[in-house]
């Protein structure tokens, strides 16, 4: 036998030994092997498998796993988490933005907090959908349209388009006011397109948390002659976030009133509080065409106030503001300001008041001592009155005139009787600072006055600083005839004196645990944003000598900081602790505005380790440099 069969004998007798057997250890094979003959427990190495599904498919398992199979797993995780499973186009958690062509809910929807299973519809007008409302001019149809493109309204009525649209942005217009919880959005837009819009004997009713806005003061033109106003607000009883911008409105009425703002706390729903009204006005036109009466008239009941912010307004006679705290009023073109009431702590900067009527500016005060002050006038030209720039009555007090102008006396009387500003009986602490007064008219006028500023029995500790009387050279009249001055209290009067002390108060109590912030002069409530609070510092000059008491002790342990602040600065620490009520700092320092419009300043106090509430009471010196009164003269 030869070697090579005995070889072959000797394989084919192990392979029936492993197919009867079974094996234990490795195989490895390079051709096919018959599953039905082999039987292991080890590692089987082969090039493919075939159990019958193919090569390499090898299933079953529990379940298949063909691409064509329903299979079954307790979990999925794709990198995301078991079961998270995403990206589709999109991600779906709770925090995701995601976007949808339609979505259909059978049961609620909360939108904005309000949790409801049906909503009014575009159609019903009780609602609104959509952000803009836009009012247009087509021929001689006045049309409305959503900001889909909805018509609203389209006919020949330009007072109905008008407030119909207005109507659309509130949840029930003519009704009780409707706060956040009945809208759907919380502020919505009326545009006005430019043209002619003449609503006749109506006017318009503004709800409130709307943007009421036109293309422009010479473009959008509302005429109406209605005596009683031409926009006026909706609800009586409350005003809120409401602005109005960019169009001319008039009025063809006599005694008529052109924008119209009144607000009370009465009728609020239940659980409701008056907050303070807030309007908006800016880049207006408003006039009237016939023997009209206020431009603008904005009055809260007594017990509350409107915030209002005005810029840009030109308006055919009188401004009339009642009730206003924390106003701002900058490029007014006016023939006169009446502040009537409690108007408090509200700034008028930039503008022109003038326009051949009794006053440029009169303010009848209050029978409250607290009511009326504090109101600041910075670089106003005041002009051309008949009877007087200024007339200040009543309670008012802390009023501030800073780089104002006040110019051509214009008054109608032969006896001279008329004086430039008048203080009225309980008026206090009345500044008037570097401010200039010229006459500005020609000889042949012979206009003069008979005092510049006239104090009437019972003012007091009113400030005269650095201003300037002055005829043009164009006139030989003087400027006044008999005096620039006349008091019945002179011991009171601070007149061109260097030195000028500055007092104020806290109305409520200071906190014990925030720094807050008081006005440099007059009696205000203390607050958190020093916006609020400061006044622009025109002059140079130095401070000195700062002076506090608090009405109640801080505590054992506890103290209260002041400070003068200036453009983000402390200066003059004034430290009070334990039992302690009052202190003093001697020192001087010198501000510098270094701008023409000025820089902030305010009395910053900081609590310590929750010192006791208190009321709150500073004065401190101002001395002016010699200087910047040369450069105002």
């Amino acid at each position: 036998m030869s070697q090579t069969k005995r070889a072959y004998d000797k394989f084919l007798l192990y392979a029936l030994l492993i197919i009867a057997l079974g094996v234990v250890g490795f195989i490895s094979a390079t051709t096919v092997i018959d599953p039905n003959y082999l039987n292991t427990t080890g590692v089987l190495i082969a090039t493919t498998l075939n159990t019958g599904q193919g090569a390499n498919e090898l299933y079953d398992m529990d379940q298949n796993v063909l691409q064509a199979s329903a299979v079954t797993f307790a979990t999925v995780d794709t990198g995301q988490g078991a079961n998270e499973v995403y990206d589709m186009d999109q991600n779906l958690l709770t925090i995701s933005s995601v976007t949808f062509d339609d979505v259909t809910v059978t049961d609620e929807v909360t939108l904005g907090g309000v949790t409801r299973s049906t909503w009014p519809s575009v159609a019903s007008g009780t609602a609104i959908f959509l952000d803009t409302v836009t009012c247009k001019i087509e021929g001689t149809y006045y049309v409305a349209y959503l900001a889909d493109g909805t018509v609203l309204y389209n006919n020949t009525s330009p007072f109905t388009c008008l407030q119909t649209a207005l109507d659309f942005t509130t949840y029930n217009a003519g009704s009780i006011p409707t706060y956040l919880e009945g809208r759907v959005y919380n502020y919505t837009s009326v545009r006005v397109g430019p043209g002619y819009w003449d609503i006749g004997a109506n006017d318009l009713d503004i709800p409130n948390k709307v943007n009421f806005g036109g293309e422009g003061r010479d473009a959008t033109i509302i005429k109406g002659s209605l005596a009683n106003a031409v926009v006026k607000n909706m609800w009586s009883n409350y005003t809120f976030a409401v602005d109005i911008h960019d169009m001319r409105i008039e009025n063809s009425a006599n005694s008529a009133t052109v924008l119209k703002w009144t607000s009370s706390s009465s009728g609020l729903p239940s659980g409701q509080t008056y907050g303070g009204g807030m309007l908006a006005i800016h880049r207006l036109n408003l006039r009237y065409t016939g023997a009209g009466t206020y431009c603008l008239y904005v009055q809260s009941t007594t017990g509350d106030h409107t915030r209002v912010t005005a810029e840009d307004i030109k308006g055919s006679g009188t401004m009339y503001l009642s009730r206003i705290f924390d106003s701002y009023f900058s490029g007014l073109f006016i023939s006169k300001l009446q502040l009537n009431g409690a108007c408090a702590s509200n700034q008028f900067s930039n503008s022109y008041i003038g326009g051949g009527l009794d006053y440029s500016l009169v303010s009848s005060g209050d029978t409250d001592q607290w009511s009326s002050y504090g109101n600041l006038f910075t670089n106003v030209r005041f002009d051309n009155p008949t009877t007087s720039f200024v007339n200040l009555g009543g309670y008012a007090q802390g009023y501030q005139f800073v780089g104002c102008t006040f110019s051509n006396l214009n008054w109608n009387t032969a006896d001279n009787t008329n004086d430039g500003v008048t203080l009225g009986a309980n008026t206090h602490h009345i500044t008037f600072t570097g401010n200039r007064f010229v006459n500005d008219l020609e000889s042949n006028d012979a206009a003069t006055l008979r005092y510049v500023f006239y104090e009437t029995s019972g003012t007091n500790n009113n400030t005269y600083v650095g201003n300037s009387y002055e005829s043009n050279i164009y006139s030989d009249i003087p400027l006044y005839e008999t005096g620039i001055l006349y008091t019945t209290d002179p011991t009171t009067s601070n007149f061109e004196n260097r030195k000028q002390t500055y007092q104020g108060s806290a109305t409520a109590t200071l906190n014990t645990t925030d720094t807050e912030y008081c006005n440099p002069i007059g009696i205000y409530s203390p607050s958190t944003n020093e916006d609020l609070r400061g006044t622009l510092l025109t002059v140079d000059g130095w401070i000195a000598n700062l002076r506090c008491k608090f009405a109640i002790a801080p505590g054992a342990g506890k103290a209260r900081e002041a400070y003068v602040r200036f453009n983000g600065n402390d200066y003059l620490l004034v430290n009070i602790t334990d039992g302690g009520f009052s202190g003093v700092n001697n020192t001087a320092i010198y501000l510098d505005t270094t701008t023409p419009s000025g820089l902030l300043m305010s009395i910053k106090t900081v609590p310590l380790n929750t010192p006791t509430a208190s009321l709150f009471y500073y004065t401190y010196d101002f001395y002016p440099d010699p200087e910047e009164w040369l450069n105002l003269k």
